[in-house]
């Protein structure tokens, strides 16, 4: 069939998104069905989209739990937190930490809600309004640089105040019985700009570490010593997310890839980390797959 210019005019201006109008709900379920997913193949980040307080979960490809032991047996996790279940026990990824952005806006106060997770671009945004103030947050994933980016924005100046509160996850001693060698440490700190949480996975004895770089535009910060990071009156922040994780005495994984690389984000809030992840895979992946097929074909 012809395509008419009314069908081109709306091919071009399609955008190819997941979007809600409310956030996702901060329990397994919401994390599961609910979240908005990005990664870099190494890291990956569960964005909830919260207004009282937005819900970051962060994991690291090496972050695996061997399972094992009972498998009837209720393993020692918080209620409501996802677990995953096979025949040779609990096991499969598991999150390094959770990352709070307690802003105190009253979802109940909220107009026009919606977040979304924009297929074409890779990016994930939340906006709002509250108390007459248009609130945006820009998420992405870059893959040279080894980060996820967070974007704050609000329409009147100073009117950004919010806590950055990351939190260890799933610390315990053991996941079943004492001494199973299922157990995970974790501790949050912060000085300066940076927060960080570090630890160490029983399992494997994987060492990892998550750091989160805020840097605000106007306004005060404030690092405490509880671990978080207060933002007060600014006018808009970027909040640079970095996690590692290595087997043994490796030290400390993420303090070998520090937050100090921000080629992918300018300060006009132009990145490029579509450029910088698929262009890299179609050069070294898809060409010579397609290379490959041709040279195949001639003999068959």
């Amino acid at each position: 069939s012809i395509m008419t210019d009314w069908d081109l005019h709306h091919v071009e201006n399609y955008v190819d998104r997941l979007w809600y109008t409310e956030p996702a709900p901060d329990t397994g379920a919401g994390w599961e069905q609910y979240s908005l997913p990005l990664g870099n193949g190494y890291i990956g980040t569960s964005i909830f989209g919260g207004t009282e307080s937005e819900t970051l979960v962060i994991s690291d490809k090496t972050m695996y739990n061997p399972g094992g032991g009972d498998t009837d047996a209720t393993p020692d996790v918080p209620e409501g937190e996802p677990v995953m279940k096979s025949s040779v026990g609990y096991n499969g990824l598991t999150n390094m930490c959770k990352a709070y952005i307690d802003f105190g806006h009253d979802f109940a106060q909220v107009t026009n809600y919606q977040r979304d997770l924009a297929l074409d671009t890779a990016e994930a945004h939340v906006s709002y309004t509250y108390q007459g103030v248009d609130y945006n947050r820009t998420y992405f994933a870059s893959y040279p640089d080894n980060i996820t980016v967070a974007k704050l924005e609000a329409s009147q100046k100073g009117a950004l105040t919010f806590t950055l509160r990351p939190e260890a996850t799933y610390i315990r001693d053991y996941l079943f019985l004492k001494g199973d060698g299922m157990g995970k440490t974790g501790t949050v700190t912060a000085s300066g700009d940076t927060a960080i949480v570090a630890g160490t996975l029983d399992a494997y004895n994987i060492n990892y570490e998550a750091q989160f770089k805020v840097i605000p535009v106007g306004g005060t910060m404030t690092a405490n010593a509880d671990g978080t990071i207060t933002v007060t009156n600014a006018d808009s922040a970027i909040i640079l997310m970095s996690a590692a994780a290595a087997l043994g005495d490796a030290g400390s994984p993420a303090s070998d890839t520090t937050l100090g690389p921000t080629s992918g984000l300018n300060a006009d809030g132009q990145h490029d980390h579509i450029w910088d992840t698929c262009v890299p895979t179609f050069i070294h992946y898809n060409i010579p797959l397609m290379i490959g097929a041709i040279v195949i074909s001639q003999f068959l």
